[in-house]
């Protein structure tokens, strides 16, 4: 396993402009607010992917991964219109968090191939 001292910020943005650090669902939020962080997550995505075309989504712990993974589906939902789907290869690494140690991540990273699929994403 690779382990990784990540360089933030004070705003919590890593040097790594393809990687979207993935929150879980707090004890205190509701489903709408988190389909709304969700939502944006994805549109976060599309944008990274069509900067970089790569994204890399960090995730601690299974809140953070289910929201990875729906936000994955909403974004292909939209990318399917341009014909491209992006699949994810995950991996795992070891971060050093500031104040709390290391922890184990799930990073999937997203990568596109061109398919034929209908506004929905399906083949």
């Amino acid at each position: 396993m690779m382990k990784e001292v990540e360089q933030m910020n004070e705003a919590g943005i890593t040097e790594d402009a393809t990687l979207l650090l993935v929150k879980g669902v707090g004890a205190n939020s509701s489903k709408e607010e988190n389909a709304s962080y969700v939502k944006g997550l994805s549109i976060a995505i599309m944008t990274v992917f069509q900067k970089y075309e790569v994204v890399k989504l960090r995730c601690i712990g299974k809140g953070a991964i289910g929201n990875a993974v729906y936000a994955h589906a909403q974004a292909n939902i939209e990318l399917a219109k341009q014909g491209l789907v992006l699949v994810a290869m995950p991996m795992y690494k070891t971060v050093a968090l500031e104040g709390v140690g290391d922890r184990t991540a799930i990073v999937l990273e997203l990568t596109a191939i061109e398919e034929d699929v209908d506004e929905n994403g399906n083949k």
